[in-house]
């Protein structure tokens, strides 16, 4: 608009395949992690599935026939439009090797994004199956505790260590002196 008159349109393509491989693939803890964004409705702006593309997520929901997915639902729908960063363990569709849709346990990460229109509300989902979830904190569970008992070891050997030349140091000092003193008595 310029002085009240609409004086055009400029249009910018966003490729977010692009976008999601530069800058989120690196945040995957799993090859099954999935990246989505959703406006506040449950539109898929983004999905690794490019079918679901533009697609309501809640009428895939509905259509995919799987009963139970209620409490889900409900869980989604108030990241989306929340407002608020969180995580969410829930169970949604996810893809098989034959690329049916199948219910899935998930941890799902989600973030808003902000945007200049206060209307428009996205949100980026990131989804990894629990148990790849905990399959990586539990190597990083057995990396971290090796490296705390090796800290701790490598402590108690300092303090033993030190205990020693303390201790040797006092029996040196008492036997110099008692050679002083005997050097003095003679």
């Amino acid at each position: 608009f310029g002085v009240g008159v609409y004086d055009g349109a400029l249009v910018v393509p966003v490729y977010m395949k692009k976008l999601a491989e530069d800058y989120l693939d690196p945040a995957k803890i799993s090859e099954s992690t999935k990246v989505y964004l959703l406006d506040s409705k449950g539109t898929m702006l983004y999905s690794p599935h490019e079918q679901y593309l533009g697609q309501n997520y809640f009428d895939v929901l509905k259509a995919s026939g799987i009963e139970g997915l209620e409490e889900s639902e409900k869980q989604l729908r108030g990241a989306l439009v929340g407002r608020v960063e969180g995580k969410l363990d829930l169970e949604l569709l996810g893809l098989n090797e034959e690329g049916e849709l199948v219910l899935q346990r998930y941890i799902l990460a989600h973030v808003p994004i902000d945007h200049e229109d206060e209307e428009i509300v996205w949100t980026l989902g990131v989804a990894t199956p629990d148990t790849d979830v905990f399959e990586f904190f539990g190597t990083a569970k057995k990396i971290l505790t090796g490296g705390v008992l090796l800290i701790m070891l490598t402590i108690l050997t300092f303090s033993a260590t030190t205990v020693i030349a303390v201790k040797k140091a006092k029996k040196e000092a008492v036997v110099k002196e008692k050679d002083q003193e005997i050097s003095n008595n003679k």
